[in-house]
């Protein structure tokens, strides 16, 4: 039998809560899902919420945090059409997890809101950067970040043609 690891224990809680919701972040449910003992999800976290903040820590991590990747090259509108373009690539199903999970969660709700203002942040830079104003940049960040938290709640998949779009429309 093969030993899990922290890694594939957070592995199975991401997984879990993508397909089934912050309920089934349980040691005893993903431990049976695992076939293996509660001891072992206990030689790696304290708690459920040493868990809950190393899922929340993966989610923020496989998240695509494209604005800690930004190209240098091509300017503010190369970093504009890259933020748009990384937030199109992103997991919804996951995203939609989080966000519902950070609805009953106070602790997920207020790191999620730093995320939040992380992101909209960086957004609001480049705009800036691009040329606008800081009150159109500021209205313009957060109408872009909502559209792209809108996304994971639309059914299907994000278009390149949709991307391309608004790459367009905030690139001119």
């Amino acid at each position: 039998m093969t030993k899990l690891t922290r890694d594939d224990w957070i592995d199975a809680g991401l997984n879990a809560l993508r397909a089934e919701g912050f309920t089934a972040l349980k040691a005893d449910l993903l431990a049976k899902r695992l076939r293996v003992t509660r001891g072992s999800f206990y030689g790696y976290f304290d708690g459920i919420e040493a868990y809950h903040d190393a899922i929340f820590a993966a989610w923020l991590a496989l998240s695509q945090d494209v604005a800690a990747d930004m190209p240098q090259a091509g300017g503010p509108k190369a970093q504009l059409a890259h933020l748009i373009t990384g937030a199109a690539g992103a997991d919804l199903a996951l995203e939609r997890a989080v966000r519902a999970w950070a609805q009953a969660n106070p602790a997920i709700q207020h790191r999620l809101a730093e995320v939040d203002r992380y992101r909209t942040e960086a957004l609001e830079a480049v705009l800036a950067a691009c040329g606008c104003s800081p009150a159109q940049a500021r209205l313009r960040a957060r109408l872009l970040y909502a559209s792209a938290l809108g996304a994971a709640f639309v059914p299907g998949d994000v278009e390149a043609a949709e991307v391309a779009f608004l790459v367009a429309a905030y690139t001119q």
